[in-house]
Formats: structure tokens, sequence, C-alpha cells
């Protein structure tokens, strides 16, 4: 595990997706900031959403963290995350269950997360293309700040 540290912005460095196991976010986005009355919320919103999705889903896959709460602001709002769901043909058959996970099926009102979905297509399926450009946009939407600056991300991969 790379060691990650906020940059003179406040941007979460190096300026890479890093892996992070999600207890050790614990400390650097929760316990850092103890004036915060938002971060421990946000945290154990952000377990309940991921122990709601896996079940739904019967699978665990990576998640990248982003947004206020991946920088030094004191008292974000909520939490950016993509789920990058690996495909396969049950998903599909689920589909309508899994739309309250993602922010336009109501995930930030009732988790505080804004949830965006990255379907993980396999190299030899006509869709991979897909999966392609969503990661290269999440990875460009997530690696800068809104003023363009660069910034860090955390991908998590265990539960």
């Amino acid at each position: 595990m790379m060691s990650l540290y906020f940059d003179s912005l406040g941007n979460l460095f190096p300026y890479q997706k890093s892996e992070y196991k999600i207890n050790d976010c614990v400390d650097l986005l929760v316990n850092n900031f103890p004036a915060s009355q938002t971060r421990q919320i946000l945290f154990d919103n952000l377990l309940r959403y991921r122990a709601a999705i896996f079940s739904e889903l019967n699978q665990i896959f990576a998640q990248w963290l982003n947004g206020s709460f991946t920088t030094q602001k004191l008292n974000p709002n909520d939490i950016d995350l993509a789920n990058l769901i690996p495909y396969n043909d049950a998903l599909d058959a689920t589909i309508e269950s899994i739309l309250p996970f993602f922010t336009v099926g109501g995930s930030l009102e009732t988790y505080q997360v804004d949830a965006h979905l990255i379907p993980i297509y396999s190299e030899t399926d006509p869709r991979f293309e897909n999966t392609k450009l969503r990661l290269a946009y999440f990875e460009h939407w997530f690696g800068h700040d809104r003023n363009d600056n660069p910034k860090g991300f955390i991908e998590i991969n265990e539960p």
C-alpha cells in the first residue's frame, strides 16, 4: 500500500489511483479530521452502502473513492464513488434491483454516496470498448479537481 498525503491544495498525492483497504481509509479520511461533523457519518454510510450493494449482487468488486471526502475539506457533503462491477448475464437480470445503489436511483439521498457504474466487460465482449472509455473518463474525472489540478484517488478492492 502506497502512503498517501495531502498536497498544498488539499488534494491527495501521489496523483494516481492508489489501492487502499477500507479500514486504512478511516485514519486518512476520518481520524485525521477530529473537528469534522460529517466525515464519520459519511464513512459509516459508505460501509452500509458497500454491505448492501455487495449483498444485492452477491459479489465483491473494486470501488473508486473520490470527491471532497478525499480532500482536506473539513465537512464534505457526500462521497463520490465509482463501482467497477464485472459484467455477467445475471447482472442484466438484476439491473432493476441495483438502480437504488446509483445516483439516478437515490444512492445520494439514502447513503450520501454519489455512486456511478462502470460495467467491466470481458475483452472478448463487443462492449469492452465501453469499459475502456468509462475507465478513461472516470480516471480523468477522479484524477483532477474542479480547477483541473491533479489529484489522487483511492481504489478499494476488498470487503
